[in-house]
């Protein structure tokens, strides 16, 4: 019998946290409700800050969190020429589906999707995508097959800011 933080149960039984027995005891006495009391406390820890990949810092602005203080001032310039009439139908994060669903080796493997920045139309009617990118991020391998592809696959040019 291990005796180091051994504790007599409310029994009079020698409770021993490491011994089988003791685990899985079948008459469920105060020791191994207590400890599972420990269990179900949830520890709380503070929101850990991400680091960015890139070392870009998020802004907040009106509400909405942006990916980096160059996408929110492309914002504040498309929220301008909106007020002034110049773009029509602004969104924000527009998705885009390049290709459907499908399942791989009995998988299902989710559809492949853009998210671009910003997504408008223009005064004559045109619609444009955009995307602020760093010089980093405009070369990153993923990036560069998705603008490919919305180009092959939905015929959408992406104005990389």
């Amino acid at each position: 019998m291990r005796l180091h933080d051994s504790k007599i149960c409310e029994l009079g039984r020698v409770y021993d946290p490491l011994h089988a027995t003791c685990r899985s005891c079948p008459v469920g006495c105060a020791m191994k409700a207590a400890k599972k009391e420990i269990r179900k406390v949830p520890e709380v820890q503070e929101p850990v800050q991400k680091h960015q990949k890139y070392g870009n810092k998020k802004v907040k602005r009106d509400g909405i969190i942006f990916d980096s203080a160059k996408e929110e001032r492309r914002y504040l310039d498309l929220k301008f020429m909106m007020q002034t009439e110049q773009i029509l139908n602004l969104v924000l994060q527009p998705i885009f589906i390049l290709a459907p669903s499908v399942i791989l080796h009995g998988r299902k493997k989710p559809a492949l999707r853009y998210v671009a920045d910003f997504q408008y139309t223009k005064s004559d009617g045109s619609v444009i995508v955009e995307d602020v990118k760093s010089k980093i991020t405009k070369e990153n391998r993923a990036y560069r097959i998705k603008i490919h592809l919305m180009k092959s696959v939905l015929g959408l040019d992406v104005e990389e800011i």
